[in-house]
């Protein structure tokens, strides 16, 4: 006797269908959440999956209590920064979900409050310490040319040193005095960047290519040396394995991320394809 196993996944097909993969709640597929309100020893929390950031040259003096929402983290723009490498040091992290470049399709957001002028500072980034070379970062202008001053900045080199994407300044202000919401949103080299919700009208389209980040850093950017610090105070960081809709990310910008974060069910993102096989054998999806 043979059946038929395409009828046995149907239902699962319409499933798929009939739910979107996303809805209902913004938090699924939060790979790390960091509200830099507390320091807990020398590290402040993610309260997604425990990959906290050890703090550099920093103590609870620098929280800002004059946040984007509530509390936030003020930089010297010389030394100091948080940081960790993506190992399996308890003391650190557990690294789930990290490097968030790694994963393709992906959301980065944050708060940042930074004067215009600041050449080549980082906000936010991953890199690669046995390197000079690897790095995705997202931070102020590259240079001291180039309109806006205040832009924001992005680029992305692999370990090898192949620019994949050049340094990419933004049509419209980031730093300026004020707190402005930032989110790089990446359908595998397809990007869109928000500035307080407004889609900026640069192009930081590229080719993405395998790279094997081993930092995370937020204020400056880790490779061989640290450097690139950033002055001034950044909020909210959150990262997710997934690209946000605009609608999410309006959201976001104006309620925030409620808390604690839940543990989600599984989801599909990709709809596996329908085979036909006989009783008893192994079917790979």
């Amino acid at each position: 006797m043979k059946i038929s196993l395409r009828l046995c996944l149907v239902p699962l097909f319409l499933i798929a269908i009939c739910c979107p993969l996303f809805a209902g709640d913004v938090r699924i597929g939060l790979v790390s959440y960091w509200p830099f309100e507390t320091v807990n020893g020398n590290t402040t929390p993610d309260l997604a999956f425990g990959n906290h950031l050890v703090l550099n040259n920093m103590t609870v003096a620098n929280i800002d209590p004059n946040g984007a929402r509530s509390n936030a983290f003020s930089f010297n723009g010389s030394t100091q920064f948080l940081g960790m490498a993506h190992t399996n040091n308890a003391t650190l992290t557990n690294n789930l979900g990290l490097p968030i470049y790694s994963l393709k399709r992906y959301t980065v957001m944050f708060w940042a409050k930074g004067a215009a002028g600041q050449n080549n500072k980082v906000v936010f980034s991953e890199g690669t310490s046995n390197t000079a070379s690897g790095l995705f970062l997202i931070g102020t202008r590259n240079g001291t040319t180039g309109t806006p001053a205040g832009g924001l900045n992005a680029s992305i080199r692999t370990a090898g040193g192949t620019t994949i994407l050049p340094n990419t300044l933004s049509a419209a202000p980031a730093f300026d005095g004020l707190w402005r919401q930032i989110t790089w949103v990446d359908d595998a080299g397809t990007v869109k960047v928000y500035i307080d919700g407004v889609l900026d009208l640069a192009a930081y389209n590229y080719t993405q290519s395998s790279i094997a980040f081993n930092t995370i850093a937020v204020g400056a950017l880790i490779r061989t040396n640290v450097g690139n610090f950033f002055a001034g105070s950044i909020d909210e960081v959150a990262l997710w394995e997934r690209t946000l809709s605009k609608s999410e990310i309006d959201e976001v910008r104006t309620n925030g991320l409620v808390t604690p974060i839940p543990v989600f069910a599984p989801t599909i993102t990709t709809q596996p394809a329908s085979p036909t096989n006989h009783v008893g054998d192994w079917v790979f999806l």
